[in-house]
């Protein structure tokens, strides 16, 4: 009994986690810093809105190639997608909306 008690506990802890990482703007933040960090891209985000299961909106979003000094920004990035359909091999995007593109040779 105890174990089925502390698989019970398990599952639902991991639930938790992912439902927090999923469905909430800190999830969002969270996974995006440490997607930046863990692969060391040079990208910096001004501010994130939204969750990860979409919509999302990212806003003053700069990559700097560090070879050429390449500068690309984007004032606002908003993107609602199907992410549940990555499972089936598919990146399902419902509406990509980018604006404000301003890119500066190196």
């Amino acid at each position: 009994m105890k174990t089925l008690a502390a698989v019970v506990l398990i599952v639902l802890a991991l639930a938790g986690a992912a439902t927090f990482l999923l469905t909430t703007t800190a999830g969002l933040r969270w996974t995006v810093h440490e997607a930046l960090t863990r692969t060391g891209a040079p990208v910096e985000i001004g501010s994130l809105r939204g969750s990860l299961a979409g919509p999302l909106s990212l806003r003053d979003v700069t990559y700097r190639d560090p070879e050429s000094g390449a500068r690309v920004h984007v004032e606002t990035l908003e993107l609602s997608w199907q992410p549940l359909d990555l499972l089936r091999g598919l990146a399902h995007v419902t509406r990509l909306q980018v604006s404000g593109v301003v890119y500066a040779p190196g």
